[in-house]
Order: C-alpha cells, then sequence, then structure tokens
C-alpha cells in the first residue's frame, strides 16, 4: 500500500496529467524569439511607453492595428502572470519570512485549486503543513484561510471533533487577530494620508490619533500579532511626529527596534528602515549629529541603492549634512544621488524636495561653501533663472516646502546683487509671512523672513541691517532648532547659517 506522501503525489498527478502538462504555454519560455519576446524585451527597457507605440512597432500596415496591439499586450500580460507562480520562493537573498510568505501564498492557493477539483486527498496535507509555517510566521489571513478549509473538512466530511474544534479555534482566534491588524493599518493609513503631499504641521490630527490608539487598546492586549505591534509603534511614532516633539519619537522608535530584536525571524529590512529613519530624523532634529550618522549608515545598509528608501535616506543624510555644517559631504551624497540610473523615475512628490537640494547646493558652490571644480557635469545642468522662474508643485503647502523656495529665491537674488527684484520679493515675503506665518509650527520661518525684509529697509548696507534684524535675531535664538516646533523639511538649512552668508554679501563701505 502506497505511502501517504506517495498517495498526495499520485493525487496531484491524477490532476496535473501529462497530456495537461504538454498542453501547458508559457511563452516567455519558449527558445525560438516571436512578438512576445521583442515587447517583453522593449517594454521591459523603456523602450515601449503607449499603447500607440506597440501598434505602430508592430502593426503599423494592418488595418486592424489597435485590436492586434491590444491581444498582444494581452497575451504577454497573461503570460508573465503565469510565469510569476514558476519563480522560486527559496531565492538566497530571501530571508526565512519572505520564502515562507511566498511559500504559504502559494500553497495557499494550491489548496483552494486542488478543493476546487476534488482532489482533498492532495489538498489537506499541504494545508496541514503550510497553517503551522502561518502561524509560525504570523501571516494571519493565509492562517484564516486554511484553517477554514480545515474545519470544513474535519467537521463536515471526516467528523473528526476534536479536529474540527481546534481548527474552529483557529479561525476564530486569528479572525480577531486579522481584524486588529485591519483596524490597526487603516488607522495608520487614515492620518498618514494627509502629510504625502503636505509637509506642513497637521496638529489638529494628534487628537485623532489618540483616538485611534484609545480603541485599540483592547485588542492590543488580547488580539495583537507582529504586524499589527509593528503598526501599533508606527501609528505612536506618527503622534509625536504630528507636534514635532522628537524627544518621544527617539523614545517609541528605540522600543520598537527593541521589540524586534526579541522577533528577528519576523521583521523584515523595510520595517526596521522605518525605525532608523525615525531615529536619523530625531537626532538631527535634536543636533546629535554623531548619533544621527550612525543611524544614517544603518540606514544604508537597509536598502537597496536606488530604491525610495534609498532615496529618502539620502535626502535625510544631505539635511544631516547641512545642519552639520559637512557642506562637501551633502555635495558628494547629492551627486551619488542624482547621477544614479533610478533618479528620474522618483516619484512626482519627491522630485520637487530634490530641486530644492539642487538649488542649495548650487547655492553653497556660488558662495565658496562647496568646492566646484570637479562637478561641472551637474553644475551646467543647473540654470539659476529657470529655477526663478519655476512655480512650485508646493505652492498649494503654503507652510512647507514652500518656505524654502522663497527664501532661496532670495538668496540667489542677493548672490547677483538683483537689489532692484528684491524689493518686489521682499513686498512678497511681507505678504506671506502676514497671511501664512505665525507664533507657533512656523516661529523660526517667521523670524527668518522678517531678518530678509530687512535688507532693502537697511539699503543692503551691512551696519544698516543687522541694526534692523537685531530685534528678529533676537527672537530666532529664543526659539533654537532644537526646539522648534517644525517638520525637519521646513528649515534644511539652519537660518543662522543663511543669514552668515547673507551678511557676507552686503556692502561693508563705511557711510
Amino acid at each position: 500500500m502506497a505511502d501517504k506522501s506517495i498517495y498526495e503525489l499520485r493525487s496531484l498527478a491524477e490532476i496535473i496529467t501529462a497530456h495537461k502538462l504538454k498542453s501547458l504555454s508559457f511563452p516567455l519560455l519558449d527558445s525560438n524569439p516571436n512578438n512576445l519576446h521583442e515587447l517583453y524585451n522593449l517594454i521591459s527597457e523603456g523602450n515601449l511607453t503607449s499603447t500607440a507605440e506597440v501598434e505602430d512597432h508592430f502593426f503599423s500596415k494592418l488595418s486592424n492595428s489597435a485590436i492586434y496591439a491590444t491581444r498582444l499586450q494581452r497575451k504577454l500580460r497573461e503570460s508573465l502572470l503565469d510565469t510569476l507562480f514558476l519563480i522560486d520562493s527559496s531565492e538566497s537573498g530571501f530571508n526565512a519570512l519572505q520564502k515562507n510568505y511566498y511559500k504559504c501564498y502559494r500553497n495557499l492557493i494550491a489548496v483552494k485549486i486542488l478543493n476546487g477539483r476534488y482532489q482533498r486527498a492532495a489538498a489537506i496535507p499541504i494545508a496541514e503543513r503550510t497553517i503551522k509555517k502561518a502561524i509560525h510566521f504570523e501571516i494571519s489571513d493565509v492562517v484564516i484561510e486554511l484553517a477554514k478549509d480545515l474545519r470544513f473538512h474535519y467537521g463536515g466530511i471526516i467528523g473528526d471533533k476534536n479536529k474540527w474544534k481546534y481548527y474552529h479555534k483557529l479561525v476564530e482566534e486569528w479572525r480577531a487577530k486579522h481584524q486588529t491588524e485591519v483596524l490597526i493599518e487603516g488607522y495608520y493609513l487614515d492620518i498618514m494620508c494627509n502629510f504625502i503631499l503636505s509637509k506642513s504641521t497637521k496638529k489638529e490630527f494628534s487628537r485623532v490619533v489618540d483616538q485611534h490608539l484609545a480603541s485599540i487598546e483592547g485588542s492590543m492586549r488580547s488580539a495583537k500579532t507582529f504586524r499589527s505591534t509593528s503598526y501599533y509603534f508606527m501609528l505612536k511614532v506618527l503622534k509625536f511626529e504630528i507636534v514635532n516633539d522628537f524627544a518621544n519619537v527617539l523614545t517609541v522608535s528605540e522600543e520598537a527596534l527593541a521589540f524586534f530584536d526579541t522577533k528577528k525571524e519576523l521583521v523584515t529590512g523595510p520595517t526596521r528602515f522605518t525605525f532608523n529613519k525615525n531615529l536619523l530624523i530625531s537626532y538631527t532634529r535634536l543636533r546629535k549629529f554623531h548619533l544621527a550618522e550612525a543611524a544614517a549608515r544603518r540606514c544604508m545598509k537597509l536598502v537597496t541603492p536606488g530604491s525610495l528608501n534609498w532615496y529618502n535616506t539620502c535626502y535625510l543624510s544631505i539635511v544631516l549634512y547641512f545642519q552639520s555644517g559637512k557642506f562637501e559631504e551633502a555635495h558628494a551624497l547629492w551627486q551619488l544621488a542624482v547621477t544614479h540610473a533610478n533618479f528620474k523615475n522618483i516619484p512626482d512628490s519627491n522630485k520637487e524636495t530634490w530641486r530644492i537640494i539642487e538649488a542649495s547646493i548650487q547655492f553653497f558652490m556660488l558662495t565658496g561653501r562647496i568646492d566646484s571644480k570637479g562637478d561641472k557635469k551637474t553644475s551646467a545642468n543647473f540654470r539659476v533663472n529657470r529655477f526663478l522662474n519655476e512655480v512650485p508643485a508646493f505652492s498649494k503647502d503654503k507652510r512647507g516646502n514652500n518656505i524654502n523656495i522663497l527664501i532661496l529665491h532670495v538668496l540667489y537674488l542677493i548672490q547677483s546683487k538683483r537689489y532692484n527684484e528684491i524689493h518686489d520679493r521682499v513686498e512678497s515675503l511681507r505678504v506671506y509671512s502676514s497671511r501664512y506665518l505665525r507664533k507657533d509650527d512656523m516661529f523660526r520661518s517667521n523670524c527668518f523672513i522678517r531678518m530678509l525684509m530687512c535688507l532693502p529697509a537697511g539699503h543692503f548696507h551691512l551696519a544698516a541691517v543687522k541694526r534692523k534684524a537685531a530685534p528678529f535675531v533676537e527672537k530666532l535664538k529664543t526659539v533654537p532648532y532644537a526646539k522648534a516646533d517644525q517638520p525637519i523639511e521646513i528649515e534644511i538649512i539652519p537660518y543662522e547659517t543663511l543669514w552668515e552668508i547673507v551678511l557676507e554679501k552686503l556692502d561693508k563701505r563705511i557711510r
């Protein structure tokens, strides 16, 4: 009599017969080149970007080119989806969680297909092996689906009451855990979506976060998982980020990383990256630069060059170097980022931020803070007039990145001694400051804008400008950067540093 393993394989073989194996079609695995291969190569290399281009390339001489182009694209899509299931889930680059994540979902689909074809002899052993892995790695939705199938099998077909009770209990237990995950992830995204396109502070959401945390407290005690705990920490961090309380962001992030160290099999690189990034931001804001640099190095080890997280790390590291006065290091990292092949693919929401970094780097070159001799290529691509005339993407974000753009406009005008234009720009700053800035989260920006407004009032003469700006300089000192109630993106270069450069450019002659 065949043992259970052979019996399971025989059941699978009944589904996947030799005749069906011969009829399987994976066109991309065919060694003979065809239109599908060519379309795959052209799209993956970025040489075809629209259906119209597909029509023109393959079917330009045919009257029904649109129909044929759509059909070819559909065939490629189906072939890619079929081939996706052939990818080895045990690749050496995957950690244990990743390997088992892919295997569990693959096996779940296999169980569903086998049950649908009435091959329970093959489906049930796969389900029983897989659910153990899913429980160990806390893949809740896989646990629920497999437990439901096994509950039905033992309760409705086999009549094994003990096993029915066991899997019924698993369904109830993991449904509660999954619901906790869904709730807290939804709460996190409910808050986070308000900050994707706007860098301004929205403190009113802090109370909403408190409500979310309170409503999930009971579930976190009785039905938590690694995933829900991770989101719980992320939501707590967000609460303190909203009010710019970076000391508490630091505390919660360190608590989260300590928790992850107790669950090493379940933590992924991106999760560790998220909380190390919080450390990088917090240490920078608290001006603990050596600790911030250590956090930046850890972040770099957790990301792939050219990925979005890599670019985020580069950006935050450049801000760190700006804050600590390491302008050459900022320049070198900026060059590395913008010359990477993936730079053109960064999201539109990030491009304006990188334009501001570029404008800042070029300004430091003009003022001699950065040696531009070895950067002729990237320097040549920057046009001051174009930057001054551009309409910023963050123009609606009146208390966010737009502040950096307005200030940089004035700095470039001072560097170029275009004083007549500064008069006009300062008038705009006066209106902007009175309309959008208050003595709260933008206090330092308000002070610095007031300092810039003293330039024409002092006729761009050093002594006169310093005298008129003195009250605002003193006010700026009352709220140092480390204690400022503002997001990190607002003041990427210390206003004290920028003011020092401004004063260097003024007329020093005795009148």
